[in-house]
C-alpha cells in the first residue's frame, strides 16, 4: 500500500512507498530500484544503497526511459562514491572506470573522480578527468549563479568630526591618515559638518601622526 500523505509522513517516506509499490508491481523496474538506492544513500544507509545499485546493474533501463538518463552509468558512479566513502578503494576504482566507460561526462563532478584517481596513483586518468572538469562551470546550479553586475552606489566621504581638544584649545580632526589641530575658531565650521579641510584650514593647522605629538611642547 502507498502511504497516504499526512502531517507525519515526510515526502521522502511517501516517495519510498511509491517506489516500493512500483517494484512490487514490476520487480525488474530498474528506475525504481535506482531511486530507492538514492533514498537509501540520502539516509546514510550505504550498504542498502549499494545493494540497490547492484540490482540496477543486473537489469536494463525501461524501454520508454529517456536515453539521456544514463541509468547504468549513474548506478556505477553512485556505487563508486559509496565504495570510496567506505574505504573500499579497489572496488571504487572499478566502479568509477565502469561509470566513465558508460558516460564520459559527469560535469562538475569530475573533480571528485580526478582527485580519487590521483590518490590511487592513476595519474594519466587523473589528468584526463581534471582536464574534463576545466571545461565546466556552475551554470547548471542556480545557487551558484551571481546576480547581474551593477555599479556600486557611491559612498560619500565621512564627515570630519572633532575627536580631541588640545591644551591650547585647538580642535583636532583626523583626515586622510593624519591628525590636524585647527584653531578654536574653526569649531563651528567643523560642527556644521564638512568632508574635507580647505586650503586655508590646512595652512593654519598643525599636522602630526598622532595626538600625543600635537600635545608635545613646542
Amino acid at each position: 500500500m502507498i502511504a497516504e500523505p499526512n502531517d507525519e509522513s515526510s515526502s521522502r517516506a511517501i516517495a519510498r512507498s511509491c517506489y516500493t509499490y512500483s517494484i512490487s508491481a514490476s520487480p525488474d523496474l530498474a528506475e525504481a530500484h535506482y531511486n530507492l538506492g538514492r533514498l537509501d544513500q540520502a539516509d546514510s544507509s550505504r550498504e542498502a544503497a549499494l545493494a540497490r545499485y547492484r540490482r540496477v546493474l543486473e537489469l536494463q533501463p525501461h524501454e520508454r526511459a529517456t536515453p539521456h538518463a544514463h541509468l547504468l552509468a549513474n548506478a556505477h558512479w553512485e556505487s563508486a562514491t559509496l565504495l570510496e566513502d567506505l574505504g573500499r578503494s579497489q572496488e571504487a576504482l572499478v566502479a568509477y572506470r565502469a561509470a566513465l566507460a558508460g558516460l564520459s561526462s559527469f560535469g562538475v563532478h569530475h573533480i571528485r573522480v580526478a582527485k580519487f584517481f590521483r590518490r590511487m596513483n592513476c595519474m594519466t586518468e587523473a589528468l584526463t578527468e581534471f582536464r574534463k572538469g576545466m571545461g565546466y562551470s556552475h551554470r547548471y546550479f542556480p545557487e551558484f549563479l551571481l546576480p547581474p553586475l551593477t555599479a556600486a552606489e557611491p559612498v560619500p566621504p565621512a564627515r570630519l568630526r572633532p575627536i580631541h581638544e588640545t591644551a591650547r584649545g585647538e580642535i583636532v580632526v583626523f583626515w586622510q591618515g593624519q591628525y590636524y589641530a585647527l584653531p578654536a575658531q574653526n569649531r563651528q565650521n567643523i560642527d556644521d559638518g564638512v568632508f574635507e579641510l580647505s586650503e586655508e584650514q590646512l595652512q593654519n593647522a598643525r599636522q602630526a601622526n598622532n595626538i600625543a605629538s600635537l600635545e608635545a611642547p613646542v
